[in-house]
């Protein structure tokens, strides 16, 4: 991905470049740049071709929509550019200025679905179920492979929303007329219908949790007493979780919702000691499971 990304920034400047020029800068062979651009032609830009002497030189057209975009979003070199990527990229810290700056990188034609454009099946897929959504048709997820049911069967839903990273979908099984979260790579393609939805109302929207963990609803809510240390690495991994917690004279009281045990859950087993549970039940016998698993 950190290839394709400094390729597109590449080729979005005034100059164009020779085959021999991106090989070399990217340090990927001829056949992998074919694929790049063949991949970023995919993706909705244009890219001009021009035969100089022996060879052709390549550079991004910034007259169509996608292009325009580009060009007013790259305020950087392409150095700066990919930096300022990278650099966001292993942040752990999640706050609204890292939030702005990701969002302006990944604007153009739902740009953070480049992530996944390496993978041209995936990148296929995703293009399909953006297109299903925008046009509320239903589509079939084809020998979707289920790790849940350990099944491998076709899924009729109706798509309505990808996760953050487009790692996954959520769209509505018209099968059990639930709404779950599909991922992306273990579908074996897309199949349009002519179909519209047929069960809008009942798409929610997913829960996410401070730790990210996502669910259609809360699962439960944890209660639990914090050392000044886990306060501070709790606020600073997890910003989202400030708003759950109370002071209580040297300690912090976390009364939070969750999605999922396993994120809240690998928070506290990383700090013994320094964190006690109050409740439910259910995440302390969690816990319990998971410590007596680590010690076998």
């Amino acid at each position: 991905m950190k290839v394709l990304l400094r390729l597109l920034m590449l080729l979005s400047g005034n100059r164009s470049y020779s085959m021999q020029e991106m090989t070399k800068r990217s340090g990927k062979s001829e056949r992998t740049i074919f694929r790049y651009l063949d991949a970023i032609e995919r993706a909705g830009f244009v890219l001009e071709k021009k035969k100089n002497s022996d060879t052709f030189r390549y550079r991004l057209i910034t007259a169509n929509a996608e292009g325009r975009a580009l060009e007013k979003l790259l305020h950087f070199s392409e150095e700066e550019a990919y930096l300022l990527y990278q650099t966001l990229s292993d942040l752990k810290v999640s706050n609204p200025l890292k939030k702005k700056l990701v969002s302006k990188l990944h604007t153009l034609y739902h740009f953070k679905a480049l992530e996944q454009i390496e993978k041209a099946n995936e990148a296929e897929i995703i293009h399909q179920l953006q297109q299903a959504m925008e046009q509320k048709k239903q589509v079939v997820l084809k020998q979707y492979r289920s790790s849940h049911s350990g099944d491998i069967s076709d899924r009729l839903v109706e798509p309505f929303q990808f996760t953050e990273d487009y790692i996954a979908v959520w769209a509505y099984d018209t099968g059990d007329k639930t709404n779950k979260q599909f991922r992306i790579s273990r579908s074996g393609n897309v199949e349009s219908e002519s179909c519209s939805w047929q069960h809008e109302k009942e798409h929610a929207k997913p829960f996410t949790d401070a730790f990210s963990m996502v669910a259609e609803k809360p699962i439960d809510m944890v209660e639990a007493i914090l050392s000044l240390k886990a306060y501070n690495l709790l606020i600073e991994e997890h910003p989202l979780s400030e708003k759950y917690i109370t002071k209580e004279k040297t300690k912090y009281r976390l009364k939070i919702p969750v999605a999922d045990y396993h994120g809240i859950g690998r928070f506290v087993m990383g700090l013994p000691g320094e964190v006690n549970v109050v409740g439910p039940e259910g995440f302390k016998g969690f816990l319990k499971k998971n410590l007596k698993g680590d010690r076998k």
